[in-house]
This record gives structure tokens, C-alpha cells and sequence, in this order.
């Protein structure tokens, strides 16, 4: 087994790539009975195995085949969360006075510890934790701390300084509004370190996200700027002591120069890695994982 950074996206051959994290190269990954890539097709990885959600199905692809069970739903975003698969997606209503507002809706599919025991994916009714109205807002991101969710909402009107963001709680099934968080609209993308997040935007702002003692507040701090101007990013993860950030740093050579930050604590080392997955559909995310060498190619 060896760690490489997956990126959870097909090509255009309906190939994965991933980088190994041995010699910081490329390499192929090839699985069994995979379709040509859609628009609405998500990779995602689950404690050394590959899953392919498409066309409201998610099937196992690695390490065997295995037919999964039809989902409600097939559009939103997918996170793993703790055992269990979420999707979580937005959709306009107008509410009594007749204003447009929109529905944020975290649903669980299934619980993958159920199809360890059961050979087969069983997928549980959807646990809906609750509407949140918030105006014109589109998901961002989704991490989770413990069983704390945090949804990042951005709007899809142009207008926005910065980020809502929304916590809620399967257990409590409650939720809560953060509004005006981060310091502006830069795209971001988050990483966990232990009973933390962090969120770290495009214009290089580096937060630090904390939960209060219920659980359910949050503490966000800005720790770093990394650089100036906007860099696009795919992701960024925590190894071996070290930030890994994939984006687009090919000719930016004032932002290279700036990398040489740390984190006490959480990073002593910066590490860039230029994205070359640009053959695929959509915008790649990046997820650390641990896979067989064999599977790399």
C-alpha cells in the first residue's frame, strides 16, 4: 500500500489519476467497469476503496466490482462523513410573502459500516436534518468535524463579500447561521487536522475552523496569508507534516517564493503541486489515500 493524492474526477478515457506521494509523480489508475465519464459522475474514496456515483447509482469499483442500489437523487455535492455518504444540495422556493429563497438540504444515502456487514450496500431512508433559508446561496464546500457538519454557502449572484456558513448535527438535528465568515468571496478548499478544519482561499487566506464546547459553534480564525493575487485550486491535504496544495502555480513565481510558511503545530512545510488533470470534466477535487501499488500505473 502507498499514499497518493486521488484525484476523485474521471478522465476522458474514464481513468483515474492520482499523484504518488513516494517520488511526487503521476500515475494511471485503471478500474473495473467504468463508463466513459458524465457530467454528473463523483469519485469518491472510502477507507482504501473507490466508488463511482452516476446517474443516481453508486456502484463499487475498487478493489471488486460491486453493483450498488439506486439513489433519490442525482445532482449535489457528496462528502463522506465520518461511516456514512451525504449529499447535500440547494433548491429555490418562495416562501409565504412570495420571495425566492433557498432550501439547503443535507441527506443521508447510506451507511457504508451496513454494507460491510451485509455484503451489499444498504442505502437508509434520507435523513433530512432541516430547511435553512438562505438567500441565493449555492454550496461551496462541505467538511465535517466529528459528527459537526459545516457547509460553506456562496452566492450565485455575484454579489457576495464572503461566505455563510451553516453547522448542523445529525444527532441534535439542529443547525446554525453563520453569516459574513472568511474575508471574502475567494474560492476555497478545505483539509482536516484532527478535531479541526481549515479552509484555505484562492487569494491564499489560510482559516482555522474550531468548535465551541456544544458543539455546534463555531471559532474561525485567519492563522496565514500564503500569497497575494488568486491561484485555482484543487485541494490541499495534510502528510507527513507537510501542506500539500495542487493548483495552478505555473508561472507565478512570486507566489512560489512566498510558500516558505509553517503552521506550529499543523505544518512545518509547504509543498506545491502543479495540477496537470485538466483532461477531465468539471473542477477536480483532491482526496489523500491509501491504495496498492499495483493498482498505479
Amino acid at each position: 500500500m502507498t499514499n497518493v493524492l486521488l484525484v476523485c474526477q474521471l478522465t476522458n478515457t474514464g481513468r483515474l489519476e492520482a499523484l504518488d506521494l513516494r517520488d511526487m509523480t503521476w500515475k494511471q489508475i485503471t478500474l473495473e467497469s467504468v463508463n466513459l465519464p458524465s457530467d454528473f459522475s463523483k469519485v469518491l474514496y472510502y477507507k482504501s476503496e473507490i466508488y463511482i456515483h452516476c446517474n443516481k447509482r453508486l456502484d463499487k469499483h475498487f478493489p471488486k466490482f460491486e453493483v450498488g442500489r439506486s439513489l433519490p437523487f442525482s445532482e449535489g455535492m457528496i462528502r463522506v462523513v465520518y461511516d456514512s455518504l451525504y449529499m447535500y444540495s440547494t433548491k429555490a422556493r418562495k416562501d409565504t410573502d412570495g420571495e425566492v429563497e433557498t432550501v439547503v438540504q443535507p441527506v443521508k444515502l447510506c451507511n457504508f459500516l451496513a454494507s460491510f456487514n451485509n455484503s451489499k450496500l444498504q442505502f437508509k431512508t434520507e435523513l433530512n436534518l432541516g430547511d435553512c433559508w438562505i438567500d441565493g446561496m449555492k454550496i461551496a464546500d462541505v467538511i465535517h468535524i466529528g459528527l459537526t457538519q459545516i457547509i460553506f454557502l456562496a452566492t450565485d449572484k455575484g454579489i457576495q463579500e464572503s461566505y455563510t456558513v451553516l453547522t448542523c448535527n445529525e444527532i441534535f438535528t439542529t443547525r446554525r447561521r453563520y453569516p459574513n465568515q472568511l474575508g471574502s468571496s475567494s474560492r476555497l478548499v478545505t483539509f482536516s487536522h484532527y478535531r479541526e478544519a481549515f479552509a484555505l482561499q484562492e487569494n491564499g487566506c489560510l482559516w482555522r475552523i474550531q468548535l465551541g464546547e456544544d458543539l455546534m459553534e463555531l471559532k474561525i480564525t485567519q492563522e496565514l496569508v500564503l500569497w497575494e493575487g488568486e491561484i485555482s485550486l484543487n485541494g490541499a491535504v495534510l502528510y507527513n507534516d507537510q501542506l500539500v496544495i495542487v493548483g495552478n502555480f505555473l508561472n507565478q513565481m512570486r507566489v512560489s517564493a512566498a510558500l516558505d510558511r509553517s503552521l506550529p503545530g499543523v505544518f512545518s512545510k509547504i509543498r506545491k503541486v502543479i495540477k496537470r488533470c485538466s483532461d477531465g470534466i468539471g473542477h477536480p477535487e483532491i482526496s489523500l489515500a491509501m491504495l496498492p501499488k499495483s493498482l498505479l500505473t
